[in-house]
């Protein structure tokens, strides 16, 4: 077992410092997700995937450019924090996980690929870090919302869809 975790400690190391492609030979380089291999411990983690279908009507105007990578996928746990003593407290959520959705926006869908907690009650949501200009951007989404867990060893597909973005703009 202790083999087992040296490995996985060392092999994303690995992967990142002694990779390259052979167009730029000599130089350091990094797998794309697909390529990576990830530890056997890894693979038994409980995951949450699915696909963000985006309409070609939300990528038009100020979201013309946005990316598949620009978009986050959430989870954050049912489970709140409890607050004690005498001071003011907001219960947060125990956990939360993020991603940033992979593929090419431009074929209408993105996908991802979660690692979550086994049996622990979580919701998908959907988040961006795209701005075109000072703000936030906060991505309308259908299909996501409703508690949810995944089993040890298990996948479970949460597919949503984006209907529009929705844009504020930074004080003034």
């Amino acid at each position: 077992m202790k083999k087992l975790f040296t490995l996985a400690i060392l092999s994303p190391l690995a992967l990142v410092l002694f990779t390259h492609d052979d167009a730029n030979a000599g130089e350091i380089g990094t797998l794309s997700p697909a390529q990576q291999v990830q530890p056997a411990f890894y693979l038994n983690l409980p995951t949450v995937k699915g696909n963000i279908t985006i309409p070609a009507s939300a990528i038009t105007g100020d979201y013309a450019s946005i990316q598949c990578n620009q978009i986050q996928v959430v989870a954050t746990s049912k489970d709140m924090t409890s607050c004690t003593g005498d001071g003011f407290c907001i219960p947060q959520p125990k956990w939360t996980r993020h991603v940033n959705a992979v593929g090419s926006i431009s074929s209408g869908s993105c996908s991802y690929t979660l690692s979550v907690p086994a049996n622990a009650q979580f919701a998908i949501s959907a988040s961006s870090n795209y701005a075109p200009m000072c703000g936030w951007t906060y991505p309308q989404t259908s299909g996501t919302g409703s508690w949810m867990s995944v089993n040890y060893k298990e996948t479970k597909t949460q597919n949503f869809k984006i209907n529009s973005f929705l844009f504020q703009k930074c004080p003034a």
